[in-house]
């Protein structure tokens, strides 16, 4: 017998999730740093189906317009557990726009919730460094962004989101979010002779890991290093200013010249995991 439970308050999700997601804290990085996010959970969704005994079967988090983030962190995950899991979701009127999971759960999950797909999976390598690299010989330093930066990092990111088919932000927003994260000092530029011509952040983080995101590079600037160089750079930060254990980052699987440049400063693949995305009823 398995049980379904939709949650309304992070703390009680994490109770009951916390734990069993921490066996695998990067590959579940997603959920886990959903606390402290300022979400309202009425409107989003946090859920679990578990076994009458308490082991947890599957948890998913979902923010729209984001897909459902899904996982399975004990393999018990069966096709009673799914069909459950879509019946009672379904019933509650909550509409998931995609699934990003490991492959198989996606698929299942997409199958079972007898979704059309928008367009093929987009597949994801999960990457971790544990040991900074040395720094580059590439010309430039980076810095953390200023007020002067707004001008046109905004439109950096849109492009970022489009590179990336993720659900697009209007400027104006991304103009706000960004200014509050000026003081912060999670998101940084590389800059070559006073231009800035490559971006990367970190703006999540688990207990032990600090996340990658936002890496950019506009296409004039591509083909110089600058992205190894910035990402090189920012990761050497966290893991030996900022005393993170290591330092994670999700990689487009269809993008083999990305993955060379995160390989080249020493981040190893863990994980595989898929994007997917359905058609709108």
């Amino acid at each position: 017998m398995m049980k379904y439970r939709r949650y309304h308050d992070i703390d009680e999700f994490l109770s009951v999730t916390f734990a069993d997601l921490m066996k695998n804290e990067p590959l579940n990085e997603l959920i886990l740093t959903m606390k402290g996010r300022g979400l309202d959970w009425n409107e989003n969704y946090l859920g679990t189906v578990t076994l009458d005994d308490g082991r947890l079967v599957l948890a998913c988090a979902c923010t729209p317009p984001y897909n459902a983030v899904l996982r399975d962190p004990n393999g018990l995950l069966s096709a009673e557990a799914l069909t459950l899991f879509v019946r009672k979701t379904k019933e509650e009127g909550f509409v998931f726009n995609g699934v990003q999971s490991t492959p198989q759960l996606a698929e299942d999950f997409a199958n079972t919730y007898r979704a059309r797909i928008d367009e093929q999976a987009k597949p994801l390598v999960l990457m971790r460094l544990d040991i900074p690299s040395e720094p580059s010989a590439i010309a430039g330093i980076m810095r953390p962004i200023q007020p002067s930066d707004l001008t046109y990092l905004s439109y950096w990111v849109r492009a970022f989101q489009e590179d990336c088919h993720m659900p697009i932000v209007a400027i104006n927003e991304l103009h706000d979010r960004f200014n509050a994260l000026i003081n912060n000092g999670s998101v940084f530029v590389w800059e070559v002779d006073g231009m800035p011509v490559s971006m990367a952040a970190s703006t999540r983080g688990t207990q032990n890991g600090a996340a990658i995101n936002y890496v950019y590079t506009p296409p004039f600037y591509r083909g110089k290093g600058y992205a190894f160089a910035c990402v090189g750079a920012l990761s050497r930060r966290l893991l030996l200013e900022k005393k993170r254990k290591y330092c994670y980052l999700y990689a487009d699987g269809n993008n083999p010249i990305s993955n060379h440049v995160y390989h080249k400063i020493g981040y190893q693949d863990i994980g595989s995991l898929v994007d997917i995305h359905f058609k709108k009823a």
